[in-house]
Parts: C-alpha cells; structure tokens; sequence
C-alpha cells in the first residue's frame, strides 16, 4: 500500500520539495479542464514532481461527455496534452450531465477506455461509491466491470487527516472487483500544500511502481551518473524564406537575423524530450510540437512557414533518473541588436513571462540552450 495525492489548480502552486519531504511519494496530476485548455497547473506540477523526485503514477480528467462523440474527444485531448508521456489515465466520472444515462454511460466510457487504451495508455475509472453502484454497476458489462477502479469513500467526512495518519483499511470500499486505489479523504494536510488536498491509497501494482523506484541496481546507477555528467545537446533551426543552418546549443543564433521574421522553428535534443510552440504577430498560439523534420508539418515544426512569429514557448523534459535539465532560451526582435532576457522552460516570475518574446514585435533570431 502506497500512499498518494492528486493535484489540480485548485491547490494553487505545490511545494513539491516539501511534500516529498513530508513522505508523500506518488502524485496523481489533473490533465484537462472542461474547456480541454491544460489545468493551469499540469506543467508546472509535472516539472515539479519530476525534481522533487515524486512519482507520477497518473494523470486524471473530471469529464464532462454525455455522449460517445464528446468523450471520444476529451480523451484524443488528454492524449495530445501528454504528449508521449505515459502514465495511466484515470477517467474521472461523476459530473451530474453523466447521471441517469443508463446503458448510455457504458458506451461513453468504452469510448474513452478505447481511445486511451489504443494509444498504449493504461485506464482507470475514477468514481464514488454511491456513484458507482447507482450509475455504473447496473448497466456495467464484463468489460467495465472488470476495469481498474479508483473510488472515493470517506468515511470520516470532511474532518482534516495528516498525511502520517493512516486509513482504517476496515472502511475500504468493496463495491468492485478490481480495486486499484481508494481515494480516502479529501481534507488531508501535508507539508507543502496550502490548505487540503485529497490523498489515496494505492495497492497492487502501484506498490510494485514504488519499490522499483528505490531498487536501482549498481550498473544503473553508474549509467545515470554518466548521463548526468555528459550535455544535452540541442540542434535548431529557422525559417524565413528558407531553412537556415542548423545550430548547435550557443553556438550561434538561428534565423537569417537583419530584420527578416522568422515564420517556423524546428529542434531536437540528444536525450531527453523537448515540446515548443510558437505565437504568431497579430495572431495566437499555435500547438505544439514535439519533432524535428522540415518536410513535418504537422509535428516536425512550429509555425506555418507564412506568417511572422513574435513568440516562442520551449519546455524541455528530462530523462527518468537524472538530474532536472531546462530549456533556456532567448529570442531577438526587430530594431533590437540585443536579445531579450533569458527564458527558463515556460516558468513565470523573476522577469520571466512564461515564453520568450514579445507580442505585436517580430522576431529575426532566437538561441536555445539545455542545462
């Protein structure tokens, strides 16, 4: 049995150092809001997790899809948000536009278990109690009644649990054949959180996830130092009119410079993952991407080739294991022979906007570095 919180935007921004301090391991991330934006605190608390050497056991989505095509939707979102990283995804079913659908539910979420699933991603239903044995077990089939479920049940209402206060495992809800986690309170209190957050426990596999955290062995262990101890190195490019040179890290700038708009970017990383996104003048975001191919237009480049960018968002990822790397990045606009400030990934505050750039002002050259 391990224990484990999720977080949403609600909890504000996590002291993930502190939580991991405090003894909480596992974390369970909200992935999408209603209107499928990204929570407003999903990167942040990857990235977080990731450094403070949190697992990430999964990802969670409050759907609201009263019909197969709706949720179909949510779920090729969660998956685009994800963006390759695999982790299992809990569908979390209890809105009230879900209830009294009957067997039309079943279909809704063989819908979304499919899609996931398709992808490589492994499912879970996250629900009540109550909410399961009203709404789901009638109309429920082998293949959902067999599924990983994560229930909430609890049992001392509302009242606070510190994170070292254990759960009366007598309590556990029994209503399911395959109980994944039991999501026990929602008033728990850990260090590094302002205020509440739910907290779990998780049996089975999710056990094994985490003793396999702690169980390196000495050939591992001599592997990460050296990735630790060797660069990422990261290539890139820039379109004007044409695709300029590759460069490498600091190397040099890309772009052809001298005023002439850059309209695409193109990089790639030696290890690791790198997702980016470019913002056009007098327009908006456009998604991101994670390749590097010129001929790739829908996920070798960002930008369309045509119109000026004014902004760019670069998030690098680092590999399991080692030590926490950034994207830094720096971009030049027009009639400026200077770059703008440093970039740190997408992170916010101490001069930092979240993007390098600067909006209603093209820019002619940008410069990417990972450490």
């Amino acid at each position: 049995m391990i224990k484990c919180g999720d977080f949403s935007a609600w909890n504000g921004d996590v002291n993930w150092d502190r939580v991991k301090a405090a003894g909480l391991t596992h974390a369970i991330l909200k992935v999408i809001r209603r209107d499928f934006d990204p929570d407003k605190q999903f990167e942040n608390n990857w990235k977080g997790c990731q450094l403070a050497g949190v697992h990430i056991c999964g990802v969670y989505n409050y759907v609201y899809t009263p019909t197969v095509e709706e949720a179909i939707a949510a779920a090729k979102r969660v998956l685009e948000v994800l963006d390759g990283r695999k982790v299992t995804v809990w569908m979390d079913v209890e809105d009230e536009c879900m209830r009294n659908l009957g067997s039309e539910l079943i279909d809704i979420i063989k819908a979304y278990k499919h899609t996931i699933e398709d992808a490589g991603y492994e499912f879970g239903i996250y629900t009540g109690m109550a909410w399961y044995g009203g709404y789901i077990a009638p109309y429920a089939d082998e293949e959902i009644l067999n599924c990983d479920y994560w229930i909430a049940r609890y049992y001392l209402g509302y009242d606070e649990m510190a994170l070292d206060t254990d759960p009366n495992e007598d309590k556990k809800p029994s209503v399911v054949r395959n109980l994944v986690g039991w999501q026990y309170t929602s008033s728990g209190i850990v260090d590094g959180v302002d205020g509440v957050c739910d907290l779990s426990v998780f049996y089975g596999e999710h056990e094994e996830i985490a003793d396999d955290t702690d169980d390196t062995s000495d050939t591992e262990e001599e592997e990460i130092t050296d990735n630790n101890n060797e660069p990422v190195d990261v290539t890139y490019a820039a379109y004007t009119d044409r695709w300029w040179d590759e460069v490498t890290n600091d190397s040099d700038w890309a772009g052809k410079g001298d005023n002439t708009a850059i309209k695409a970017i193109t990089i790639r990383v030696s290890r690791g993952e790198v997702k980016y996104r470019v913002h056009l003048l007098n327009g908006g975001w456009l998604p991101y991407v994670t390749g590097c191919d010129y001929d790739d237009f829908d996920n070798g480049y960002a930008g369309d080739k045509k119109h000026e960018i004014d902004a760019v968002e670069i998030i690098y990822y680092t590999p399991d294991g080692e030590d926490y790397k950034y994207a830094r990045y720096m971009v030049s606009p027009f009639g400026l022979r200077n770059f703008y400030p440093e970039q740190v990934d997408n992170e916010t505050g101490n001069g930092m906007d979240g993007y390098a750039g600067e909006f209603g002002k093209a820019i002619d050259k940008f410069q990417l570095v990972v450490e």
